[in-house]
């Protein structure tokens, strides 16, 4: 287990050395499978660029749909996040490759036993799972507080742990907790056309010519 802390504005830059090692010997392997969880799918330049490289290996996001959004009950400016992520991936889609997915988590919950009431969790679950090829499940995990974005390397302080193991219950542990992810998403969204993925954006709630200057603002700051 290895920890790492980030607090760019005193020169600590843990996770940055890090991934950017770990996205190098990602782009020369073949066979690995990293699933990403984040909150916010805004990734900074370098990690994103990074992903861009990695040809042989299949690397699956998992962020919250727009109704699993934090930001979708909230008011002013915030409540064109939820287009914006959106919008992200249709971006996303464009510059990786066929080897990365999309997926989007929604999950109902049926609260105090009663059919009537229902309620969408929200999902701002950041994590990394890293399976090698063969194997039953992943060997490598990051546990930590970043969602991978601009406010992550540059402005917060996070702090990951970055294990990585041998012991099969372990390693089983980990796939259950996938399989409960992916339980709950739906199917990889960027296997659409571009065009309907764009619609789709622009079809949700509050998507209007805001999202697209919120968009560069959420891209770069964000």
């Amino acid at each position: 287990m290895t920890p790492s802390f980030q607090f760019n504005k005193m020169g600590i830059k843990d996770e940055t050395v890090m991934w950017k090692d770990i996205l190098k010997v990602l782009s020369r392997e073949k066979g690995y499978v990293m699933r990403i969880g984040t909150g916010y799918l805004n990734l900074v330049r370098f990690f994103r660029k990074g992903l861009a490289k990695v040809k042989h290996s299949k690397i699956c996001f998992i962020c919250p749909a727009p109704e699993s959004n934090t930001f979708i009950h909230a008011k002013g400016i915030k409540l064109l996040m939820p287009p914006a992520i959106r919008m992200n991936i249709f971006n996303y889609a464009r510059e990786m490759g066929p080897n990365v997915k999309f997926f989007e988590y929604k999950r109902r919950l049926n609260l105090d036993n009663d059919q009537s009431i229902w309620d969408i969790c929200t999902f701002h679950m950041k994590g990394i799972w890293l399976t090698q090829g063969g194997e039953r499940g992943p060997q490598d995990t990051v546990i930590g507080s970043s969602n991978y974005n601009f406010r992550s390397f540059h402005h917060d302080t996070e702090i990951s742990y970055y294990i990585s193991t041998q012991d099969k219950e372990f390693m089983e542990l980990m796939r259950d907790e996938v399989r409960l992810l992916y339980k709950y998403a739906n199917d990889d969204i960027s296997q659409g056309t571009r065009n309907g993925l764009y619609k789709s954006m622009l079809s949700l709630p509050h998507a209007n010519w805001k999202t697209f200057v919120l968009y560069k603002a959420f891209h770069l700051f964000i």
